[in-house]
């Protein structure tokens, strides 16, 4: 009944008991009848509202004074039941609105509990005692697939997968017992016959006073959280046997490496035994080696006839050639153990190049190969780098050229190709007229230990290692190499560096004294002429050319009837009839002359020997200009040695006769006096009886050997000046040099001894200097072979 039609109700009862109350004050009934009047109140507001029931007892009391008017005349009794009316009518009033209120939470509370048990996602069960279905929550139909009127047919349980029905049986009747179970699992059967998992709680119903009255049960799908556990436990066994397996791969790779320690170990050993091995064979042979070389070399100085001199050259070469095999070989084993070292220092680069070419130009002139050394300029004058290596790269790739070219041109370009702020991008190229290269050959060539022709009965030997040597010294420096060739058309092997700028240079500066003089080249090979033509232009000189004699002539007789004839001719002296204008000529005559052929011409004048160098070709043209030096005899003539002064003393420990006599030779041609000790211990006792100026010392001799006499040397001259040492030895491996720095010497020197290298490093330890064997300057032919053929 809605809240309007039970106030109209109470309404209506309220003025039926008035009109009651009415009638009985008529009577003059109203004391009588006031229980009965209460009794009505408190009916309406119990049934209605207090609304009501106040109305009626309010009415009552209108009616009781009607009933009589005298209100005071009221009897003490009348007032008496009329207060219990009112308290009475009160107090029921106020137990109606509790009992309403309870009544409301409770019907409230039961509303909440089904909304939370309807709107729940677990399927919520509840039994009496009798087995009958007391509620189901519509879960059901999604949990299990069965409306809630079908569900109400099935009996306790019959859901429950066949497999786990009997545990579950056992359950609800320990349940009904009084028992509870919280998160049993269980499998069930939906209504479409498909398996899923529930995990169920169950427990007993009590009302209020605690008598059981049924069970109650909470089952929630657990199908999936089943099924990623069963993945998890799977996951677990599988993680277990991949566990078991890297125990297993843990302990066989334990033992791997153990065996790969012993196996390193035993590397270590073998590579240790390798170096022993390589540092010893390099000693044992570079210490006979430097013998048969020296003496070679201070023999073809010697007065010796045609034949004799063939032989020794024959020696000489033999010994170089087996030089530069021990060489390479060295520097491959330094390479592959990583220990390649690099000495960054400034050098003049022109001088170097220029020397590396005119070391291979006598072999080149045996074959009748025409060498040029062109030197672009854009090529710095003053670099920074390693000299050494470049010039290794340089004599191999060179060497390569003239072996392997019959007959043209060998020609050696260097050029800058770029500059930077730090430095100078610079490129070689050594470009032959040989055999060539095919195609196929040229991806292994810079391989160890391979050639281009690699059959038994090649032609042309060689370890095949120079090559790869070039490229790890190339690449090691930052640089690229590589090479262009055509079988039959030659070769050109190039390479590329970087090379830094000096901290501070002087500038370059070029003489203008030359400046409008004309010259005519007459010589056969295009490259000689171009490159004279070319290195004139820097001191503004016109160069004229021919490439025979007879156009040579044409163009001298022309030019000796303008008002500008040749200031001077040169002409190669391998030309036909190039002697032809000795008698002809009034213009002073340059040739230019191979070192072999140079020796029939040395009562010549003015000679230059090929490849042409550009000082020297300065040099040339001004004293065919502007006259003859005075010292011009002294150019013909063998070298003069200069003298040190008396007072500068060298003092050689060495134990080997040879390298001794080899040794006092080199000292003594280079101007200084030579004391020789066989040992360290002689060589402490040398330096206590007179004062030397420098020690050369060899490392490896019997009872002291040279690292620990330099130390002692060392620990001696505490407030002494120091004497320079300079290790002489044969020791050329890896390491070596600073092994030598850190025993207290000064400098290193290897054997064979390099008779240029020796005689700077003596003039920077005693500061002699002077023009002696190895410094540059014009000499006859044939004070030169040998002198500077000794390779690094």
């Amino acid at each position: 009944m809605s809240l309007k039609r039970r106030q109209i109700a109470g309404y209506f009862f309220a003025i039926a008991f008035l009109a009651t109350a009415g009638i009985a004050a008529q009577m003059q009934l109203v004391l009588r009848v006031a229980p009965l009047i209460s009794l009505g109140a408190g009916v309406t507001a119990l049934l209605f509202s207090r609304n009501q029931a106040f109305f009626l007892v309010a009415m009552y009391v209108a009616g009781a004074s009607l009933a009589e008017p005298d209100f005071a005349s009221w009897s003490v009794d009348g007032l008496i039941q009329l207060g219990i009316f009112l308290g009475l009518n009160l107090g029921i009033s106020l137990v109606m609105d509790r009992l309403r209120l309870t009544l409301q939470s409770a019907r409230r509370l039961e509303r909440n509990y089904h909304m939370i048990a309807n709107s729940t996602g677990d399927l919520i069960l509840a039994y009496a005692n009798d087995r009958s279905l007391m509620f189901v929550n519509p879960a059901v139909e999604v949990l299990l697939g069965y409306s809630i009127p079908e569900f109400r047919r099935l009996a306790l349980g019959q859901w429950i997968h066949a497999d786990d029905a009997d545990r579950a049986a056992g359950m609800i009747e320990r349940v009904f017992a009084g028992e509870a179970f919280s998160d049993v699992e269980f499998r069930v059967v939906t209504h479409s016959g498909q398996i899923r998992w529930f995990s169920v709680t169950w427990g007993p119903l009590r009302d209020a006073k605690g008598r059981q009255i049924g069970i109650h049960a909470v089952e929630r799908d657990v199908s999936d959280r089943r099924r990623m556990r069963e993945t998890l436990d799977f996951n677990l066994a599988q993680l277990q046997v991949a566990k078991v397996q890297a125990e297993q791969q843990a302990a066989e790779l334990k033992r791997l490496n153990q065996e790969l320690r012993t196996t390193r170990d035993a590397a270590v050993e073998a590579a240790q035994a390798k170096s022993y091995f390589l540092a010893t064979m390099s000693h044992e042979i570079r210490t006979p080696m430097n013998g048969v070389i020296g003496m070679s070399q201070l023999l073809l100085e010697s007065p010796l006839n045609p034949e004799q001199k063939e032989l020794a050259q024959t020696v000489l070469t033999s010994g170089q050639a087996l030089l530069t095999i021990i060489n390479d070989i060295l520097d491959f084993s330094k390479i592959e153990a990583g220990k390649l070292s690099f000495q960054v220092a400034p050098f003049q680069l022109r001088k170097q190049v220029e020397e590396a070419c005119e070391l291979l130009a006598e072999a080149a002139a045996r074959k009748g190969v025409d060498m040029v050394c062109w030197i672009d300029h854009s090529v710095p004058h003053t670099v920074r780098g390693d000299e050494g290596r470049i010039r290794q790269v340089l004599l191999n790739l060179v060497g390569n050229a003239v072996k392997f070219t019959g007959q043209g041109e060998i020609i050696v370009h260097c050029t800058a190709v770029g500059e930077s702020d730090k430095g100078w991008r610079v490129r070689f190229v050594v470009r032959d007229t040989g055999i060539g290269i095919p195609v196929e050959a040229q991806a292994r060539l810079f391989q160890p230990f391979t050639q281009a022709d690699m059959a038994a009965n090649r032609k042309f030997g060689g370890t095949g290692l120079g090559l790869a040597i070039c490229r790890e010294l190339i690449e090691k420096m930052g640089g690229q190499i590589g090479l262009a060739s055509q079988p039959g058309q030659g070769a050109a092997f190039w390479f590329e560096i970087g090379l830094e700028k000096p901290p501070s240079t002087e500038p370059f500066s070029v003489d203008s004294s030359l400046a409008g003089r004309r010259a005519l080249v007459i010589a056969p090979h295009k490259a000689t002429r171009d490159y004279i033509a070319y290195t004139a232009q820097q001191w503004a000189v016109r160069i004229e050319c021919a490439a025979t004699v007879s156009e040579g002539m044409e163009r001298y007789q022309a030019a000796a009837a303008t008002i500008l004839p040749y200031s001077c001719l040169l002409v190669d002296s391998g030309a036909p009839d190039a002697r032809v204008f000795e008698q002809l000529s009034k213009a002073p005559l340059i040739y230019l002359a191979s070192r072999i052929d140079a020796a029939a011409l040395v009562a010549l004048p003015l000679l230059i020997t090929k490849p042409v160098r550009q000082d020297a070709l300065r040099r040339t043209l001004d004293r065919a200009i502007y006259g003859p030096e005075p010292a011009r005899e002294a150019q013909v003539q063998p070298r003069v040695i200069a003298q040190a002064p008396s007072d500068h003393r060298i003092l050689i420990a060495e134990d080997n006769p040879v390298n001794q006599r080899l040794a006092r030779r080199l000292i003594e041609k280079l101007g200084y006096k030579a004391d020789i000790v066989n040992n360290g211990l002689e060589a402490l006792k040398a330096i206590e009886r007179k004062s030397y100026d420098v020690i050369l010392m060899d490392c490896q001799m019997p009872e002291l050997d040279g690292y620990e006499a330099t130390r002692r040397i060392r620990d001696g001259q505490t407030g002494k000046t120091r004497i320079p040492v300079l290790a002489m030895t044969a020791n050329a491996m890896a390491g070596d040099r600073e092994k030598c720095l850190d025993a207290g010497m000064d400098d290193y020197i290897t054997k064979p001894v390099d008779l240029r290298c020796l005689r700077e490093a003596l003039e920077k330890w005693t500061g002699q200097s002077g023009t002696g064997p190895g410094r540059e300057q014009d000499v006859a032919p044939d004070n030169l072979v040998g002198l500077e053929s000794s390779f690094k």
